[in-house]
């Protein structure tokens, strides 16, 4: 899929590529030699030309840090969709990716310029899960796990050609979350329409996947300037509510039960929500794969974390599993060799991802069944 747009002051041919597709990387290196571009643009940015090209680094990262910074869901997010990348490229026996190192490197060949034109795979990330809550959050992450258990057989490769690998995953929930497909798709497109039409060449030949080909050239032809918001200048996020919203009404139906009700209706509120958080973070730290020790802990200090929007329960959960099995330099480097599911309990650096995501999970559903039945208790429903 090659596009060619005339803007005024140079020829800008746009070529689209399947990320898994051998063809891709000929019909680059076929682009190249035939239209002897005077620089070529590459959708990559520098952590993921590092990382295509077998240097991505993860001994660096501390994963408990990341989680207590908030990333936690982002980092497992950005290591599942790796995983599942590499998946299907091993079924079509190619890495992904192939086709922007072979563009740099036919470049390099013959002394063209080229330049990384996406953005950086962090910000789109952050600004991806920053508008949704914490369920919407699961429903993202179930979508990439269940691609793990698509056949080679169900895979059309020229079905990716036409789409994109990245794009036909996006919009398969993009319906449901918009912010999704907004900052993994449009943002990516006015961003990269921009880098190439700031570049100083008569001839541009940019290699981006081919579900971005339509949108950057929509760009390109507009002509407009990129306006894209911070991230704290994105609009209201209607899950704050019920992050803060929902522990103010425990704390509300507890001091109404206590009060109004008396002690003996307030202490049967407490055993039913200590009993029900307790044993659903017990649960997720159990699936997890976590120290017997961190069960335990989950298991007593849930019912009260539950009700602090600060101090989640897969965060403490994690601070005590990261004392028994902390990850070590040979973990992290193993990040990159994770070729399955299971091996995310067999990681130690992967399995403190695990304990966050399990626990918290097993504390929230618990918090709403939690709510529902100290309002019952109490008569309210």
């Amino acid at each position: 899929m090659l596009r060619k747009i005339e803007l005024e002051d140079k020829t800008v041919l746009l070529l689209g590529t399947a990320h898994v597709s051998k063809k891709s990387v000929e019909e680059v290196r076929e682009a190249i030699l035939v239209h002897e571009p005077d620089k070529v643009c590459v959708e990559l940015d520098e952590k993921r030309y590092r990382s295509v090209k077998g240097e991505g680094d993860w001994t660096d990262e501390d994963i408990a840090k990341t989680i207590s910074d908030g990333n936690g869901y982002l980092l497992l997010l950005k290591i599942l969709l790796s995983i599942y990348q590499r998946k299907i490229g091993e079924e079509f026996d190619i890495n992904p990716g192939s086709e922007m190192v072979e563009a740099i490197e036919i470049a390099e060949e013959h002394s063209i310029d080229f330049e990384l034109i996406d953005r950086d795979i962090n910000e789109t990330f952050k600004r991806a899960m920053n508008g949704i809550g914490f369920f919407e959050k699961m429903m993202v992450l179930y979508t990439v796990i269940e691609g793990f258990f698509v056949e080679k057989k169900d895979i059309d490769i020229e079905e990716l050609k036409e789409e994109d690998m990245l794009k036909k995953v996006v919009e398969e929930f993009s319906g449901k979350f918009p912010s999704i497909k907004e900052a993994f798709i449009d943002e990516r497109d006015v961003f990269m329409a921009e880098k190439i039409s700031k570049t100083e060449a008569e001839t541009v030949l940019a290699v981006v996947g081919a579900g971005h080909v339509e949108g950057i050239s929509d760009n390109l032809k507009d002509g407009s300037e990129m306006e894209l918001v911070k991230l704290s200048e994105r609009r209201f996020k209607p899950y704050k509510i019920l992050k803060y919203g929902v522990p103010a009404l425990i704390i509300f139906l507890f001091a109404y039960g206590f009060v109004q009700m008396g002690f003996d209706t307030g202490q049967r509120m407490f055993y039913v929500w200590f009993l029900l958080n307790g044993s659903l973070a017990g649960l997720g730290a159990l699936v997890s794969g976590a120290h017997l020790f961190t069960v335990l802990i989950s298991f007593l200090l849930a019912p009260f974390t539950s009700i602090n929007p600060a101090l989640p329960a897969g965060l403490v959960a994690v601070y005590s599993e990261n004392h028994f099995n902390h990850p070590k330099v040979k973990d992290m480097e193993g990040l990159a060799n994770i070729k399955k599911i299971r091996g995310l309990w067999q990681n130690k650096a992967t399995k403190l991802l695990l304990v966050f995501f399990f626990v918290n999970l097993g504390s929230s559903v618990a918090t709403f069944i939690g709510a529902g039945s100290l309002a019952n208790i109490i008569g309210f429903i």
